[in-house]
């Protein structure tokens, strides 16, 4: 009988009137609000991240790079990919070499790191070419006079497929010396979706950069692809300079983009715990609820323990009444909070479409030009967030909130247990 009557005097108390349904309603609420930006900031700012890190690893720096010397002659170098190659877990090893030069054209100038790679590299690398969109052209070369460029870069010299453009590199590592200048026909111009990297690259074939790349001015490395980069990518590191001859250096992506990832971690770890704290004091109304529950149920409190009802079913009651709104309100925020979070591009959208129109309106009402209020920058974000949910987080937040709610009513619920029935009609007399 104890169960039984726990859960039915607890659902009874949920049917309140007056004021306490009232705060019934506000504790639900409450509670929904507090989560829904949490959830939103735990899959925006998880999907940002991944979504920056692969394009980072993917298009940036690789996996693993193994550094190469001067010494090593092509023969060498395709002897080490079949090496690496064959290792397990490894996908792709691609041979590349790296400059800077400063593009220009006549109408502007851009400082850019010149990326020699082989012909058909996107054909090799899988995972560069999921992250290279072509804007105009085609990324491909089909003679060594061309460049390939990223959509800022071409942006920065007001140019597009077709156009010619000047590049200046130096002699060795004489920076003293005359700049060399190389002249180029942009062959295609590239977008990865995230603004800092079609700023600083450019390709061009592995014929051209050997024309205007020496041991001074650039450097070579292979880089390689692994199936799951997140997971001991120190091991696998290890297993690749053992397959190598000599003391290779191999440098995983931890090393080359390790401080960057860290950065993106340590900020969103900041906001998920401020979106707590706003969880945690949200709980405050959970607690009230059932306090105001409790005070308004004194009577009838004491007619229950008079009639043989014990001190750990009311309180039960109580708590399981509290439970019940914290449920509620974790399922509704839970819930809003997802969808918002899978239509955060379209929500953003929309939003910066009321801002812009409440500043023309602005505008129009006092005669004053107002500045374009920018809600997402891209400049400094991906162009589009990557919508990813992680079911692991998601659930472990919802279980927290529907925690916290449960210790928010656990006080209240144990004096609604601890009241005297002989003070109670006492009180009431």
């Amino acid at each position: 009988m104890r169960v039984p009557f726990c859960i039915s005097y607890g659902l009874r108390l949920l049917r309140g009137k007056g004021g306490t349904a009232r705060y019934l309603r506000g504790a639900v609420v409450g509670v929904a609000l507090s989560l829904l930006p949490l959830v939103v900031v735990l899959e925006v700012s998880g999907g940002m991240i991944q979504g920056i890190m692969d394009r980072l690893l993917e298009v940036k720096s690789c996996h693993l790079q193994v550094s190469l010397n001067s010494e090593d002659s092509p023969e060498g170098i395709r002897e080490m990919q079949d090496r690496v190659s064959g290792l397990p877990g490894v996908l792709t090893t691609v041979y590349e070499r790296q400059g800077v030069g400063l593009f220009y054209s006549g109408t502007g100038s851009a400082g850019v790191t010149v990326r020699s790679v082989p012909d058909g590299f996107l054909d090799v690398d899988k995972g560069l070419a999921a992250y290279l969109e072509t804007a105009a052209g085609r990324l491909e070369f089909p003679s060594s006079s061309v460049v390939l460029l990223g959509s800022g870069v071409a942006r920065i010299l007001g140019v597009t497929a077709g156009d010619t453009v000047t590049l200046l590199t130096t002699y060795g590592g004489n920076l003293s010396g005359m700049p060399k200048a190389t002249r180029f026909i942009v062959g295609g111009v590239f977008a990865t979706g995230y603004e800092q990297l079609d700023k600083a690259f450019a390709y061009v074939s592995a014929a051209a950069g050997d024309g205007f790349m020496t041991a001074g001015n650039s450097t070579r490395f292979l880089g390689i692809k692994v199936a799951d980069p997140f997971s001991d990518i120190d091991g696998q590191a290890d297993a690749v300079r053992d397959a190598l001859p000599g003391n290779r250096r191999v440098t995983p992506w931890t090393y080359l983009e390790g401080a960057s990832y860290s950065s993106f971690q340590a900020t969103r770890t900041m906001l998920l715990f401020i979106m707590t704290l706003v969880v945690i004091v949200a709980s405050v109304n959970i607690f009230s609820s059932v306090l105001m529950l409790q005070i308004e149920k004194r009577q009838e409190i004491g007619i229950l323990m008079g009639l043989g009802a014990r001190s750990g079913d009311v309180s039960l009651a109580f708590l399981l009444a509290g439970l019940v709104l914290g449920g509620i309100g974790t399922a509704l925020g839970l819930a809003t909070g997802l969808v918002v979070a899978v239509n955060i591009n379209g929500c953003i959208m929309v939003l910066q479409a009321f801002l812009d129109a409440c500043t023309r309106l602005f505008a129009a009402i006092s005669g004053q030009e107002i500045g374009q209020i920018t809600l997402f920058n891209s400049s400094y974000y991906l162009q589009e967030i990557p919508i990813r949910i992680g079911l692991s987080e998601t659930l472990g937040i919802a279980f927290g909130t529907f925690l916290v709610s449960g210790l928010a009513s656990y006080l209240p619920a144990r004096r609604a247990g601890r009241l005297k029935p002989l003070d109670i009609i006492r009180k009431a007399s």
